[in-house]
């Protein structure tokens, strides 16, 4: 009898470890949407589409464009208290974020996030995209649209602003075509309003610059992240109010959105995306 019940006791034992290791398995895998083999195929790759999502100081995600599917980027470390805006300055280099008047460079291993210059006095960002050719940044909020410095995180100057100007918080630019897309923030008390991709030619004069509606992509959208991807020609986009971890495709052409699938993440605050191309 004293074996049995030894033997049970141990028996117990084992199997409260055995469950314990599944839990740790479980929690060390349960960030990542995406499944083993695609673990393994995206672990430490640092070019392609990233995500940060809003109020998450650990969440830098990498994401499979073609279905949506994200694994965290190492350690996902964002600034605190992020907000949106994300944005990419090529392959060889870290990305930029936002949270509030803050810049940073964000580490695209996931491994930190660094201020960048002085806040004081700055712009509010929530919509972030680069511009390689001046070298500067595309940031927008409330209406406005200023451009700002990358190494100090100085305003250099407020292009648009409200209340005659589009709410726009998510931005994606194309070099080759001097084009800003924008996704503005929509309302549903006016369902008719803000549905559209928004677009403007930056290669008129500033004193030209203007939101047009390219075409209606379909909903609304609320702390919009939006990515342009020269190779496809193609926009990505998350923050559509009514699907909040939906990853959708936009074409720019006409502004309609095709929902390529769940992210599988909380996104109820929104989040950034950026592209990173490879070498």
């Amino acid at each position: 009898m004293k074996l049995i019940c030894r033997w049970y006791k141990y028996r117990k034992s084992f199997l409260l470890l055995k469950i314990f290791v599944v839990c740790l398995m479980v929690s060390a895998c349960g960030d990542d949407t995406a499944g083993p083999d695609e673990r393994e195929e995206m672990a430490g790759e640092t070019h392609g589409l990233f995500l940060s999502v809003n109020g998450d100081s650990n969440g830098l995600y990498l994401l499979d464009p073609s279905r949506g599917a994200a694994i965290r980027a190492g350690d996902g470390k964002t600034p605190p208290n992020g907000n949106a805006g994300l944005a990419s300055q090529g392959p060889d280099s870290p990305l930029l974020g936002a949270s509030e008047f803050s810049l940073y460079e964000i580490e695209r291993d996931g491994s930190g996030a660094t201020l960048i210059g002085n806040p004081a006095a700055q712009a509010l960002t929530e919509g972030l995209a680069y511009d390689p050719e001046n070298n500067f940044l595309f940031a927008s909020s409330n209406g406005f649209l200023h451009l700002r410095s990358p190494d100090t995180g100085e305003t250099i100057e407020t292009v648009l602003s409200p209340p005659n100007q589009p709410d726009i918080e998510g931005l994606a630019y194309d070099p080759e075509t001097h084009t800003l897309y924008g996704l503005a923030r929509g309302y549903e008390q006016q369902s008719q309003y803000f549905r559209g991709l928004y677009l403007l030619d930056t290669s008129l004069p500033r004193s030209q610059w203007e939101w047009m509606e390219r075409g209606d992509t379909g909903g609304l959208w609320a702390n919009a992240g939006l990515a342009f991807v020269p190779e496809t020609q193609m926009l990505f986009a998350v923050g559509r109010m009514d699907d909040p971890d939906g990853l959708y495709s936009i074409n720019p052409e006409t502004g309609s959105a095709t929902r390529i699938g769940s992210i599988g993440l909380s996104l109820a605050s929104g989040g950034g995306l950026a592209w990173v191309p490879a070498n």
